[in-house]
């Protein structure tokens, strides 16, 4: 299908897909209808919703006008439409990001599996207060090595505290009668 603003509902790319210039809004719409359409064929669907129907809010509404049972039908698909609501709405953000960081928590792992943490990371005590240095700031950022030293550190001085108010607090009771 050709794409042009009669393809979708949404004001914003109609007003773009109407100009000759290419403008960022264009390409946004551009990737929307490549999106929304890739989408339709996966999942099937191409034989009664419009390719542009994931392309905005409007699209979708409009689908829905015409088609009643769509969203029904999406209900009680429920890949259907965790395939649409993990590529078309807020979620899909959430998504990507989980998924980044899936990958970047596998890839740590992977690297303290196969990396003797001492070449990475320095960590020192002197009079009770410990020094954190990164060895390899490509794998421990030097921000990273601070707030590893001012947590232990602060840990230290909570548990110092606790310990020693408990000591302090044993000598001064009174025995029981």
């Amino acid at each position: 299908m050709l794409l042009n603003s009669s393809s979708t509902r949404s004001p914003v790319c109609q007003d773009a897909l109407q100009m000759d210039t290419d403008t960022f809004a264009r390409k946004a719409c551009v990737r929307l209808f490549v999106d929304s359409s890739s989408t339709v064929l996966h999942l099937e669907l191409h034989a009664s919703v419009p390719p542009c129907t994931f392309c905005s809010l409007d699209d979708f509404m409009h689908t829905l006008s015409m088609d009643p049972m769509f969203l029904p039908f999406l209900l009680t698909h429920p890949p259907k439409m965790w395939h649409v609501l993990t590529r078309h709405t807020g979620l899909a953000h959430i998504y990507q990001y989980l998924a980044t960081l899936r990958q970047t928590s596998n890839a740590i792992f992977s690297m303290i599996q196969t990396t003797n943490l001492s070449d990475v990371i320095g960590i020192n005590v002197t009079a009770g207060r410990f020094t954190v240095t990164s060895r390899q700031p490509k794998f421990l950022s030097p921000q990273v090595a601070h707030l590893i030293q001012a947590t232990l550190n602060d840990m230290y001085s909570n548990a110092s505290g606790a310990a020693n108010t408990y000591v302090n607090s044993s000598f001064h009771t009174s025995p029981s009668i």
